[in-house]
């Protein structure tokens, strides 16, 4: 192979010349390091999961075993190259995002990937030598391999058998026609290939629904693909992510028991020691087995927010009591208005899943930090005060840190209330803030509540604690207006494609909904929702064949809030309200072809008007 240098760098030094020339003998696959190709995290990707065969060592500068396999390793490079088999190494701790998706805990660690797919290294010691590792490594290169699904597949024959006897085990209910089963099948199928190395005592499994329907009847499986883990025969919600390193990493944490023994002082102090993550202790007097069982079941439902533990030692803390359970806030969120903790007694009244929603409410501060995370289970609260601005717990302590006080020492005042308070970052939750029409605020902070149902109240004025006050006050009181999310109203009655469907907005809903003199259907829609624009044909056709007798209205919900009263459940939702009713009537078939909104409509119309069409 001929390679040109480029004119810029002949007339450079000489030293620009061999640095470009070790770029380009480094080639696409990164440094090398004699014969072994040093993977970074940039790199690892294009390397390793294009590759048929390579073999990769995790390591470690500070360990004393990687630095003696070193020369072995490249020394058995050397021999491979010339047969065209890849080595290559990755100090785990300059890359972390490798570390972090592979979770590898002991070094060296050395394995094989095939297509992407790791196998750990099962061959030789060491003491095999040059020639043995080489031999080993050949014949695995040439040895054909037979893939088999390392995902498992469940039937009534075999389901309880698994799910109960196992102590963790995650289920995929699919539908083979289902498109985002399809997309999920790989990602899936990747984790349970290096599950079986990482963590090989948990189960990937999956249901076919098409064939096995009892088991998702039993089991109230509606829509595909749903996600469930079983651990000893209870059945959890998955609730983390379903990419592939989200996923494998979410599982790691899922295995093993969710409560660890501390067995002396040090390890109390380790545990308790100040933390991002909330974490808590059981103090028992003795051995209780039943509540132990029940709060580590609790903490088998709280794994992704609260870290657990028990002792047998109330020494270890002032404030701990017999048979009770402390509850340390995050370090970074507590105030000089809150002590840092909370305690949880009278723990024998408790089943596992109320011990659980109580550490969760134990868990959080005067003030929390929402994240997409905690939103989903930690703070899915109501009434609550979110104050939304730009959070930066590292340069810009100082402000973050004066807003989050500021907000806690209004908090502090209304403590025996029902509201609860949350900072939030304005560009991680910019949709929340659009829904309060914050979207082109020009204060430093913006401050709304989340009340019952989609009722809203934003504060209107500058964030100041007097100010503040007041709004909360004027909340407690019921004396603020409630805010609905609204486009500027309309006056045609024709939609885009000239058909007499008028287009509704948040302010006139109500006025033209429940409308004295005319029968009105309304289509609620997100303009995103595929189903919303596939009906959207058969609801026009509709429409002109009832123009006489109903009016036919639309709602974009991204856009406008509808009254509490309507209950959207999925996209499109249609509502009919009969001429002078202050009700609307919500179509609960599905709706998707002209005859479904024609039968919707026929058995709620007058007979007189039915004829008349």
């Amino acid at each position: 192979m001929k390679y040109s240098i480029p004119q810029y760098i002949i007339k450079g030094s000489s030293m620009a010349i061999l640095l470009w020339l070790l770029l380009v003998l480094a080639g696409p696959c990164g440094l090398l390091a004699g014969h072994v190709i040093e993977l970074t995290d940039d790199n690892f990707d294009t390397v390793v999961m294009r590759s048929d065969f390579i073999v990769v060592e995790f390591y470690t500068k500070w360990c004393s075993h990687c630095a003696s396999l070193k020369p072995l390793y490249e020394a058995v490079a050397e021999q491979l190259v010339p047969k065209g088999i890849k080595l290559a190494r990755i100090d785990v701790e300059a890359e972390p995002e490798v570390q972090e998706k592979y979770a590898i805990s002991q070094f060296p660690f050395v394995a094989i990937f095939r297509n992407g797919q790791l196998f750990p290294y099962e061959g030789p010691a060491e003491k095999a030598g040059v020639s043995g590792l080489v031999d080993y490594f050949t014949k695995e290169y040439k040895k054909p391999i037979e893939v088999k699904n390392p995902v498992m597949e469940l039937t009534k024959h075999n389901f309880n058998s698994i799910t109960t006897e196992s102590s963790l085990v995650l289920v995929e209910f699919f539908a083979p026609w289902c498109g985002h089963c399809k997309k999920l099948e790989p990602i899936y199928s990747s984790v349970a290939w290096q599950l079986r190395t990482l963590a090989p005592d948990i189960i990937m499994a999956r249901v076919d629904v098409t064939v096995e329907t009892d088991l998702a009847d039993e089991h109230g499986i509606t829509a595909y693909p749903t996600l469930k883990m079983y651990r000893k025969g209870k059945e959890y919600d998955y609730q983390g992510p379903r990419s592939d390193t989200g996923m494998l990493q979410y599982m790691v944490a899922q295995s093993g028991p969710s409560s660890q023994e501390l067995a002396n002082q040090n390890e109390y102090m380790s545990f308790v020691r100040p933390a991002k993550e909330p974490h808590a202790v059981l103090f028992l007097s003795k051995k209780h087995p039943d509540l132990l069982e029940r709060y580590i079941e609790a903490g088998d439902l709280t794994r992704e927010s609260l870290k657990l533990s028990h002792c047998y030692d109330l020494s270890y803390h002032k404030s701990a009591q017999p048979n009770s359970i402390i509850v340390f806030h995050s370090d970074y969120l507590v105030t000089p208005y809150e002590q840092g903790f909370t305690i949880v007694t009278d723990l024998f009244g408790y089943d596992s899943k109320e011990l659980a929603d109580e550490l969760l409410k134990a868990s959080r501060p005067l003030v929390g930090e929402l994240s997409v995370e905690n939103s989903r289970k930690v703070y899915q609260l109501r009434p609550m005060l979110v104050a939304f601005y730009q959070i930066d717990w590292g340069e810009g302590l100082a402000t973050t840190r004066y807003w989050h006080h500021m907000i806690a020492k209004v908090a502090s005042e209304f403590q025996e209330g029902s509201l609860h308070f949350v900072v939030a970052d304005e560009e991680i939750f910019r949709n929340d803030l659009v829904e309060f029409g914050f979207q082109d605020w020009g204060e430093d902070v913006a401050v709304g509540i989340y009340a019952g149902g989609p009722h809203k109240y934003r504060m209107v004025e500058e964030v100041t604690i007097e100010t503040l006050q007041e709004f909360v006050q004027d909340f407690i009181d019921n004396n603020l207006p409630v805010y609905i999310k609204s486009e500027a109203e309309s006056r045609s009655n024709v939609n885009s494609k000239g058909v007499l469907i008028k287009t509704l907005v948040g302010k006139n809903f109500e006025h033209v909904v429940f409308n004295p003199k005319k029968s009105v259907l309304v289509k609620l829609c997100y303009p995103q929702a595929p189903e919303c624009e596939k009906t959207q044909a058969p609801y026009e056709a509709v429409a002109k064949k009832y123009k006489k007798k109903l009016m036919f209205t639309e709602l974009d919900v991204s856009r406008n809030d509808p009254p509490l009263s309507i209950n959207i459940t999925s996209f499109p939702t249609i509502y009919l309200s009969p001429a002078g009713s202050r009700d609307a009537i919500k179509m609960e078939e599905n709706f998707s072809t002209e005859e479904d909104l024609t039968k919707f409509i026929d058995s709620l119309l007058p007979k007189k008007h039915k004829d008349e069409l």
